[in-house]
């Protein structure tokens, strides 16, 4: 009996949640656009787009759209020289961000699209620095590189006798806290036999 309540009540959340989504309004927003702004429907003739270009050498790769279809658009990589279904990818001119794409029989060279929200214009241009930063020491003071093959072998040796020391140190410690709890339970033991 539990079960079947269980079951009648999953059914009436999923009736209606479907009943709500079917009277959600879809919107035209794009989440990856500033906000505000709507994506811009491409040109009336223009049902495929170059949207991107790969260079794995030693082939060149495009990346295009086709955009007949608005809901559901299909996209594909070509190797420049390569045929897939009634497209060719005759060249591609990596500097100029183009291609020339036989589609049937047609001819046409695409544009690479500038993606959206991104400002147009030159990019900034940062001063390269004149020298790298300093090395900070862990006591604040500037520490110099190691130039020569003996001073980062010296600087081994010294790095692995301080990290004995530290263990010997350690050990010691350990064995202290071990004679001191002993101690303790010896004692704890002791006055409770009185």
């Amino acid at each position: 009996m539990r079960l079947r309540s269980t079951r009648l009540v999953l059914l009436a959340l999923a009736t209606g949640l479907l009943m709500r989504a079917a009277d959600m309004e879809l919107t035209s927003e794009s989440p990856f656009l500033p906000a505000g702004a709507t994506a811009a429907a491409p040109a009336g003739s223009a049902t495929l787009q170059l949207a991107g270009i790969s260079v794995i050498e030693p082939k060149t790769y495009v990346l295009l759209v086709d955009t007949t279809n608005t809901a559901k658009s299909r996209s594909r990589w070509l190797a420049v020289g390569t045929k897939a279904d009634d497209l060719e990818v005759l060249s591609c001119d990596v500097d100029k961000d183009e291609a020339v794409v036989r589609v049937g029989s047609d001819l046409k060279t695409l544009t690479l699209r500038k993606p959206a929200g991104t400002p147009s214009g030159p990019m900034p241009v940062f001063p390269a620095q004149s020298s790298p930063l300093p090395l900070i020491g862990p006591a604040g003071g500037i520490v110099t590189p190691l130039v020569t093959r003996e001073e980062k072998e010296r600087e081994a040796r010294m790095l692995v006798s301080d990290l004995l020391e530290i263990g010997m140190r350690q050990r010691k410690a350990y064995e202290e806290a071990q004679r001191n709890a002993a101690a303790d339970a010896a004692k704890k033991g002791g006055s409770g036999a009185k």
